[in-house]
């Protein structure tokens, strides 16, 4: 009876250090993922700004003194393209695998009787 006690006493040891184990390394990862947003946010910030900046055409490239003139959009810039020109060809239907094709006979079934 002593020796039964002794090892669920040891298996609940083991659960609980087991829980505070992973207890601890969801708080490391948290504040990992916590420190990786501020960045992501930081970066985000500054690319809001740039791209700003470069529609209003206030960016000047390092040796210019004036800012320059925003540019046009081109025509062969690939996410314009997907959204505004038609699809260049409609979808074409998939080739059937005749492998793949399942054939169901017509199997006289057994008499029960």
């Amino acid at each position: 009876m002593l020796s039964l006690m002794i090892f669920i006493f040891l298996c609940f040891l083991g659960m609980l250090g087991m829980l505070y184990f992973m207890l601890r390394n969801q708080e490391k990862m948290c504040q990992t993922l916590r420190e990786e947003h501020a960045q992501t946010r930081l970066l985000l910030r500054a690319l809001e700004s740039r791209l700003e900046n470069t529609v209003r055409g206030t960016v000047a490239p390092a040796g210019m003194d004036s800012p320059r003139e925003p540019e046009a959009p081109s025509l062969h810039e690939p996410l314009l393209r997907l959204s505004f020109d038609e699809p260049a060809a409609p979808p074409a239907k998939p080739a059937v695998d005749p492998a793949l094709e399942l054939h169901m006979d017509d199997l006289p079934l057994p008499n029960r009787g």
